[in-house]
């Protein structure tokens, strides 16, 4: 039984190089949101299967760090030269908030409660060997750099990795670069 209301795994018969993709009806969000998944081969015969989310910058979403940055190839080289455990790669959409959700709470839509809970949960429900014991590593780009630390620093217990670019903490550059998210922001400092 899920813990969603509605939950679709891509079918496996169907995907390529261990990409999966997801689409659930989030409780944090109050819509349906995307997760796309990179589960190695050599997952599929752990327990406790670690997990690395992975957090996209503005303007982008759940696909870009396999079909921008080929993370999934990287990270298969990795594995089979045993430079890295096998570990799956959890890359959820912010949420699809205007121009970017920065992963943090709006009013109507908890974008951070959406990262490391309902992300969390329907990846345990669709991977076989990913439980609540699973070790979890975030980390992000840009936006999801920002989004990485935040969720860091509410969850010590997370070991993260920050990057920043481009612009970071820079509000010229987002007053520039976006059209109503830094509003939102505008509010929040």
């Amino acid at each position: 039984m899920s813990d969603f209301f509605t939950l679709m795994a891509s079918d496996p018969e169907f995907e390529r190089g261990g990409i999966r993709h997801v689409t659930v009806k989030s409780k944090m969000l109050g819509h349906r949101a995307d997760i796309t998944l990179h589960v190695p081969p050599e997952a599929k015969q752990e327990q406790n299967i670690p997990l690395v989310l992975l957090l996209h910058g503005i303007y982008s979403s759940h696909w870009s760090w396999v079909y921008h940055g080929g993370v999934d190839k990287i990270f298969t080289r990795l594995i089979s030269l045993n430079e890295v455990p096998p570990m799956v790669l959890v890359m959820p959409s912010d949420g699809l908030w205007g121009d970017g959700s920065g992963y943090l709470p709006h009013p109507k839509h908890n974008f951070e409660g959406w990262i490391c809970e309902d992300v969390v949960q329907a990846t345990i429900e669709v991977v076989d060997g990913v439980t609540e014991a699973s070790p979890l590593f975030i980390s992000g780009l840009s936006m999801g750099g920002y989004g990485a630390l935040h969720q860091a620093m509410l969850r010590a217990e997370i070991p993260h990795s920050y990057e920043e670019f481009p612009g970071g903490h820079d509000w010229k550059y987002w007053g520039e670069h976006v059209e109503k998210t830094l509003k939102f922001f505008g509010g929040l400092l």
